[in-house]
């Protein structure tokens, strides 16, 4: 109420803009609206509404408002206005509009001034501009640097994140409180929403779980050895009540008698047999051969494979920026397993060749006399994949393209020798029992030829547990659930099945802490 007395004793008898009667305000130096002077169309805005005062003309340059002729509850205020003689602020004689500012600085003026009233009232640019710029000029006159003068006329109106909004408001035509901040009650109404939404979210649609940094069992893929600390990971509660786990999801769950939430990988779905041989899965009395996608998600890095520093042997090479040219590369694929056998190799990399008569051949070692071998070269022709000595598929898919990345993934793994150029499946063959400690040699001919995101992986191998069953028949609503990490984890080999209802949600992220922060599958 102060404040809207206060513009209409400024007012008085005589007609007027918001922004001239701001400008009078600034000029007499009893400014009530000093630092907040965008508040003068609020107060007006206010008026208006109840009547006491009017809109008299409506124009793009400005808004003349005047006393109402229906207010009659006190004698007008015009009449003892210590403003009401003032028609406009002091200025030396003979000065233009803006006698101290420069084109630079009504540019700012303008580009400041737009951006608050952008959208809004044309009438409101026109009268914010004059009064910046004539709080501004009066600076100046008084001793200020032009650049500071222009920032506190500005900063005058209001802050800046404030002034916006309260003129969107004003717009509205509402009664309104006078605050550039809005309603006190509203910041505290938005937060209890924000927090009631995060609740709702939190029961309903986003676990929220925590994984003792002592739980291994689906290491490296949640928590991998060489970091400590509790990890926090989020799960998706929806999708479990609307479709069916598949093959290879992370799914968190409860066991009756069993306080914590549990954490483990699909591996047997509702109605299958399911069975563990040499370390692999068996479904219905055949090895499951795990796809590409699956594949990538289990597989577990060997150690010290992690660079090329490391893997390389000291002769014939030369490192360029994590690129090996030329010679031979032999990592050692005999980081023992528990059972004391290296599983299957997933290999991959990506090779370019920068001249004709160039190759790259790939050899991986089982333990049998004749490796597997990849051989990719510039002509097209000569390149191909051999199997113990034995010729399999050869021609263009096995062409080095001049100048050009090709993108290879190997593996071995599940009794399946696959391989993929650029993502596509180039070969497929069934191998025969593999010996112990594999290995791979990449063998590159060449002076012009590159290899670089050199990678190897190892797939899982399931180990069984003494006095476990050999085998387990799955029902209609049964799923079986393994660790990654197989000789650290309590799972369905020890517990059995578990059943769909059993299931609170599929893990999708690891959120804390930061180190860790990743989409996990």
């Amino acid at each position: 109420m102060e404040l809207e007395r206060a513009v209409l004793e400024a007012l008085g008898e005589r007609a007027d803009s918001g922004g001239r009667l701001l400008e009078r305000m600034q000029a007499q130096g009893e400014n009530p609206f000093a630092g907040r002077g965008v508040l003068v169309y609020g107060a007006l805005a206010n008026l208006v509404h109840r009547g006491e005062v009017e809109v008299i003309s409506e124009g793009p340059g400005e808004v003349v408002y005047g006393i109402s002729e229906s207010r009659t509850s006190a004698p007008p205020l015009g009449a003892h206005s210590p403003h009401s003689g003032q028609r406009a602020p002091p200025r030396p004689p003979g000065f233009p509009p803006s006698f101290a500012l420069g084109t630079q600085q009504i540019a700012l003026i303008d580009r400041e001034i737009g951006r608050l009233t952008r959208g809004l009232r044309p009438a409101w640019f026109e009268e914010l501009r004059r009064v910046v710029v004539a709080d501004a000029d009066r600076r100046v006159f008084h001793g200020a640097q032009v650049g500071g003068a222009v920032a506190s006329a500005l900063a005058d109106l209001g802050p800046r994140n404030g002034v916006r909004g309260f003129l969107r408001r004003v717009a509205r035509g509402r009664p309104l409180p006078l605050s550039l901040y809005g309603a006190p009650w509203r910041p505290l109404l938005a937060a209890l929403i924000l927090l009631a939404a995060l609740g709702l979210l939190r029961l309903f649609v986003v676990g929220v779980h925590t994984m003792p940094r002592t739980s291994s069992s689906m290491a490296p893929a949640l928590i991998p050895a060489v970091e400590g600390g509790d990890a926090i990971v989020l799960s998706d509660l929806v999708s479990p009540r609307r479709s069916a786990p598949q093959r290879g999801d992370i799914v968190t769950f409860r066991l009756r008698g069993v306080p914590d939430l549990l954490v483990k990988r699909v591996f047997g779905l509702p109605g299958e047999v399911v069975s563990i041989r040499e370390g692999d899965l068996f479904v219905g009395g055949k090895r499951l051969v795990k796809e590409r996608p699956l594949l990538d998600r289990v597989a577990v890095p060997l150690g010290g494979m992690a660079s090329l520093e490391e893997v390389a042997q000291p002769r014939g090479y030369r490192l360029r920026d994590g690129v090996l040219h030329g010679g031979y590369l032999l990592p050692d694929g005999s980081a023992n397993h528990e059972e004391g056998e290296v599983r299957d190799l997933v290999i991959a990399f990506r090779v370019r060749a920068r001249g004709p008569g160039e190759t790259l051949t790939l050899l991986i070692h089982g333990g049998s006399k004749e490796p597997i071998a990849l051989l990719l070269d510039t002509t097209g022709h000569a390149g191909g994949l051999s199997v113990g000595g034995i010729e399999g598929a050869r021609g263009p898919p096995f062409a080095l393209r001049l100048g050009e990345w090709r993108m290879v993934w190997v593996t071995n793994a599940d009794r399946c020798l696959r391989i993929e150029i650029d993502g596509v499946e180039v070969a497929r063959e069934t191998l025969p029992r593999e010996g112990k400690r594999p290995s791979v040699s990449i063998v590159l001919d060449g002076e012009g030829i590159s290899i670089e995101r050199f990678s190897v992986a190892r797939d899982l191998f399931h180990g069984v547990a003494e006095g476990t069953r050999p085998e387990w028949r799955l029902g209609p609503d049964d799923l079986f659930l393994l660790g990654d990490n197989s000789s650290h984890s309590h799972d369905s080999r020890h517990f059995g099945p578990v059943k769909r209802d059993d299931i609170d949600g599929r893990l999708f992220a690891v959120a804390w802490p930061p180190s860790r922060m990743r989409i996990v599958q």
